[in-house]
């Protein structure tokens, strides 16, 4: 999958969370904490120009920069948790099966 398929789908997923978030907070009350509307807000402003940003060129064409936006790296996004999520593993892996090699490697993690 390519980078703006991608980053269509996390739009349609932020969209369709904020627009039944008041919905899911009437019927699950224990989620209608501070902790909560934190990590929500920052999961709708991951990789926006919000959150910070850098800018590149390419020098190599010496044509146009390119602006790369941060993530905040929580769990709540859908993006950052698979990121979270697969280095957990990793050094959980590593932890359990010290002498396999193989684990970072399956993972494209080093």
């Amino acid at each position: 999958m390519n980078f703006k398929g991608i980053k269509s789908k996390l739009l349609r997923f932020k969209r369709i969370f904020t627009t039944n978030r008041a919905i899911f907070i009437f019927s699950n009350p224990r989620y209608d904490t501070d902790y909560d509307d934190l990590e929500s807000a920052k999961m709708l402003k991951c990789g926006s120009s919000e959150n910070g940003f850098s800018t590149y060129q390419n020098f190599v064409c010496a044509e146009g920069q390119y602006k790369v936006n941060f993530s905040y790296k929580g769990k709540a996004c859908l993006q950052c948790g698979k990121r979270y999520a697969r280095e957990s593993m990793v050094k959980r892996g590593v932890r359990l099966f010290p002498r396999v090699s193989y684990l970072a490697s399956c993972l494209n993690i080093s």
